[in-house]
């Protein structure tokens, strides 16, 4: 697992593994320019020490791989006004439309967005990523990418335990302009309310799309000699 647990060590190091309480990590940051920088540099991908990278650079992170080495990427999305509220009560200046400029890596100095940058964002939810909820989606998130992946279930009570503080309401009937709380945040963040439902609705549609990973190998893997 390459996450940020790699800032505690430095760019000179030799690329490996490392075991903190128990779970493996590799000693680079993947959640900074600097550090995706040094796992271009060191071959992170093509080194065979890691099975998921954890990011919130999408746009960085994909210059990793190639035709011949790929991905596959999975995110979570919580709704942005459930976001940018919590950002507020704590104090936190809320960029406009954070989560779509991250998506396409256009900083404010670059412009206004527009429709194409919009429909570009949706593009790359619906063709290039697996999406989980953070909400009550929650739970049957982690199920779906968890067997996508094929990765052994993580004990029900961690996922739980995080679960149970998160949103319930999906804010799905506080669009008629008269909730505060939605008219406060909604001029920020036009274009990632958006791009948050086409998340949602690719993960409705995943319903009967999503296959686990033994079906797969199931369906599509190796075919013995019908002679043998």
């Amino acid at each position: 697992l390459a996450t940020n647990v790699g800032k505690t060590f430095g760019d000179d190091e030799p690329l490996q593994k490392i075991t903190i309480n128990g779970r493996k990590f590799v000693n680079v940051d993947t959640t900074t320019s600097r550090g995706i920088e040094r796992a271009k540099r060191t071959n992170l991908i093509s080194s065979g020490l890691v099975d998921v990278i954890v990011t919130t650079d999408l746009f960085e992170i994909a210059h990793l791989f190639n035709e011949d080495i790929m991905g596959r990427a999975f995110a979570f999305f919580r709704h942005p006004v459930e976001r940018d509220l919590d950002d507020m009560r704590a104090g936190v200046t809320v960029p406009p439309d954070f989560m779509t400029r991250q998506m396409l890596n256009k900083t404010y100095g670059d412009g206004d967005l527009n429709l194409r940058d919009l429909g570009q964002a949706k593009k790359i939810i619906k063709e290039k990523v697996l999406p989980g909820m953070v909400d009550d989606l929650f739970m049957l998130s982690v199920d779906r990418i968890s067997k996508y992946f094929g990765w052994e279930p993580i004990g029900e009570t961690c996922v739980q335990k995080y679960s149970k503080d998160l949103p319930r309401d999906l804010l799905a009937d506080r669009t008629d302009g008269t909730d505060p709380d939605w008219v406060l945040v909604e001029p920020v963040d036009v274009f990632d309310i958006q791009v948050h439902e086409m998340a949602r609705s690719n993960f409705r549609a995943h319903y009967q799309t999503i296959i686990p990973l033994h079906k797969q190998i199931e369906f599509y893997g190796p075919k013995k000699d019908e002679d043998e």
